[in-house]
């Protein structure tokens, strides 16, 4: 496409519009079907009108040649009715109808000869077969996800409910970018892909961090509508990943108000102690919030609003740790044989010796100044049977004794990180703890706000908001498991979404989107350790 330059920006954004077009999600669904006659034949200029009195929603269409019609881009909701009428016949309508996220519901009818004044009304959903898309996948709804036993009720622990996806992490998966502070970003398996090869979107935006490919918007669960994933075969507005596509539409406002309030509480009281614990781990956890929708002006613009904070305090178990015995604590490793411990010996079995020369600076003349007798390089530190500081380095009757006058201050600083044993396990001695508390702090809360026109199409906005502290006293990044050497982690993710659905005519739909996603992620920053350096 070649532009002339006065017209460079004109170009440029006729090439937005047509590049968004492949990324664009649908998150609204659609009603279409067939009116025909008691005979079967089709009726033409028939007028379907499909209504939602929580909107105030009204469409109408007209019949074509074949007796079909169709309504494009349907927001998603329940109450719907379809009306089907024309002259010489009785009017017939459908009611209680629910759609789904993508969906193509199929509402026919089949009108009986009569007064237009009369009417044939149905209730009752009946089931459907979507015979318009070749794409597997399934619809998560609201209800079901708030009433399965969800722990940290995040809709991700949902994903295993479909045929194909494998609900956990391989070991081989990079999985350290956690949503809310310690939550699932959802790296998952689906149809034997890898963790990294899912797309998350939040009313058709993307929302995927960009290191793992996990998702860094999670809405709270009571302010989603319902998810779609979907597992194979998408359609042509899906691209870029051959895992899953998951799709998550949050609630809207209606012309009721409406809101919900809840608090869920954990803690340990009917937990069981881990086997190597001395004792059972602190627990406490609150999940609490609520929402609220209601309409602005009423059948025009509606509002939605919710929000989740989550409070936790959990004592995490350091599992078995082995460390230095209390002899050893005191420069006394006359019990090496019991410990397990390695012995004073190199590969070979032979006797380890002083290395270097006899210059100032190394072992040889620090040592002999710290222990008050001379010690040269090459002597053994200790071996079998040495009781004399003329013979070895450590004399000691079963093992070798360092004085601690000895110890560098180094070595004695760094001796008070190492705890004591609180057991041993086959003569080596361990140690295990729950008094370490992990903490969680996590505010987050969404708004929406949709508004119908009858000139300019529908408009919505979205507004997503996440921010974390989460602190793990055990990481084992800077230590294994040692107390002491605690580290933060801090994240916020924003969604930013602007959106507008504009019927054209019966057949065309202009649907425009424009999203923003923020992720930010500092992990593991040390808030404990070895101290200041010249302490």
């Amino acid at each position: 496409m070649i532009c002339p330059s006065h017209r460079n920006l004109v170009c440029l954004f006729v090439l937005l519009l047509l590049s968004g077009q492949l990324l664009r999600a649908e998150v609204t669904a659609g009603v279409l079907g067939t009116v025909v006659d008691p005979s079967g034949a089709a009726v033409p200029n028939a007028t379907v009108v499909l209504k939602n009195p929580d909107t105030g929603l009204e469409r109408r269409a007209k019949t074509n040649g074949s007796g079909d019609y169709e309504f494009l881009a349907v927001p998603v909701g329940e109450k719907y009715s379809v009306q089907a009428e024309a002259k010489g016949f009785e009017k017939s309508v459908q009611n209680g109808i629910k759609l789904l996220l993508n969906q193509k519901y199929r509402a026919d009818f089949k009108l009986v000869v009569g007064a237009v004044t009369e009417t044939v009304e149905v209730t009752g959903a009946t089931a459907q077969v979507d015979t318009s898309s070749t794409q597997l996948g399934d619809v998560i709804e609201d209800k079901k996800m708030t009433t399965l036993p969800l722990n940290g009720r995040s809709y991700i622990d949902l994903l295993g409910l479909q045929a194909g996806v494998v609900p956990i992490a391989s070991d081989a998966a990079v999985n350290d970018r956690a949503v809310s502070g310690n939550g699932n970003s959802g790296q998952v398996s689906v149809n034997g892909q890898r963790e990294s090869a899912n797309s998350f979107l939040v009313n058709g935006g993307d929302v995927e961090e960009s290191v793992d490919n996990g998702a860094s918007i999670v809405p709270t669960l009571d302010s989603i509508q319902e998810f779609r994933l979907l597992t194979n075969s998408f359609n042509a507005e899906y691209g870029r990943f051959s895992g899953a596509i998951v799709n998550v539409l949050t609630k809207s406002g209606t012309n009721e108000i409406h809101g919900s309030a809840y608090e869920f509480l954990r803690n340990e009281k009917l937990d069981a102690r881990n086997y190597f614990d001395l004792e059972r781990g602190a627990f406490k956890r609150n999940q609490f919030g609520g929402t609220i929708g209601a309409p602005v002006v009423k059948n025009k613009l509606f509002f939605f609003g919710d929000y989740q904070g989550t409070r936790e305090v959990r004592g995490v178990s350091s599992g078995l740790i082995n460390v230095p015995s209390v002899l050893e604590r005191g420069g006394d490793f006359s019990d090496l044989a019991t410990t397990g411990f390695a012995t004073f010996t190199d590969s070979d079995g032979n006797p380890t010796v002083v290395r270097g020369d006899a210059s100032p600076t190394n072992f040889a003349a620090t040592l002999s100044q710290r222990l008050g007798y001379a010690v040269t390089p090459g002597e053994s530190y200790w071996f079998q049977g040495c009781t004399a500081n003329t013979q070895c380095v450590f004399p000691g009757v079963n093992g070798p004794f360092i004085p601690p006058f000895v110890w560098s201050p180094v070595a004695e600083k760094t001796l008070k990180f190492i705890p004591t044993p609180t057991g041993d396990s086959g003569g080596t001695p361990n140690f295990s703890t729950t008094a370490e508390k992990l903490n969680l702090r996590d505010e987050k809360f969404g708004m929406k706000l949709d508004l119908n026109t009858a000139h300019l199409g529908n408009w919505s906005g979205y507004y997503h908001f996440d921010d974390a502290n989460f602190l793990n006293p055990l990481p084992e990044v800077f230590a294994s498991k040692v107390p002491g050497f605690s580290a933060v982690t801090l994240s916020r993710a924003q969604q930013f979404q602007v959106s507008n659905t504009a019927i054209l005519n019966p057949n065309t739909v202009n649907e425009v989107r424009l999203n923003y996603t923020r992720f930010a992620f500092l992990k593991n920053k040390p808030v404990g350790g070895l101290g200041k350096i010249e302490d």
